[in-house]
C-alpha cells in the first residue's frame, strides 16, 4: 500500500485534541469504583465489629459457666463437710477412740473424706470383732444347754 498524501493532509486539516464529550463529564471519574470500595470496607469493619461482639458474649458466657461450676463445687463440698460434721456429733462419745485410730486432724475436705473412709473401716472392725465375741459367748451356752 501506497503512501497517500491527500489522505493525511486531510487527516491534518479535521484534527482536534481532546475534549469531553458535552453530557459525559463523569465517565472518566472513579466515583462509582471508589463508593463500591468504601461500601466493602464499611461492611468489613461492620462484621468485624459483630464478630468482636459475638467473641465477647462468648466469653461472658464461658465465664459465667465456670462461675456457676465454681459455687457448684463449694455447695457439695460445703454440703459434704456439714454431713461429716453430723456424722462426728452422731457418733457421740466413741468419737474420740475414733479420731485417734483414724487421726482425723484435717482440715482438707478431701482428706477429711478419706479419713472419714477410715472411721468407717474402723467402726466395721469394732461391729465384727463384737459380732465374733458374742457368737463364741452364744456357741458356748449352746453347748452348756445341749449337755
Amino acid at each position: 500500500m501506497a503512501f497517500n498524501s491527500q489522505a493525511a493532509a486531510a487527516y491534518l486539516q479535521n484534527w482536534e485534541p481532546y475534549r469531553p464529550v458535552p453530557g459525559y463529564g463523569a465517565v472518566k471519574s472513579t466515583v462509582a469504583s471508589d463508593a463500591a470500595a468504601a461500601a466493602l470496607a464499611q461492611e468489613a469493619q461492620a462484621k468485624s465489629g459483630l464478630a468482636g461482639l459475638a467473641l465477647n458474649q462468648l466469653g461472658a458466657q464461658a465465664l459465667a459457666k465456670q462461675e456457676q461450676d465454681f459455687v457448684a463445687e463449694q455447695n457439695a463440698l460445703t454440703r459434704r463437710s456439714q454431713g461429716l460434721r453430723l456424722a462426728t456429733q452422731l457418733l457421740g462419745p466413741s468419737y474420740e477412740e475414733a479420731t485417734a485410730t483414724a487421726n482425723l486432724g484435717v482440715s482438707d475436705p478431701f482428706a477429711l473424706i478419706e479419713k472419714f473412709g477410715k472411721l468407717n473401716d474402723w467402726q466395721r472392725t469394732a461391729e465384727l470383732k463384737q459380732a465374733t465375741t458374742s457368737n463364741a459367748y452364744a456357741s458356748e451356752l449352746f453347748k452348756l444347754l445341749n449337755s
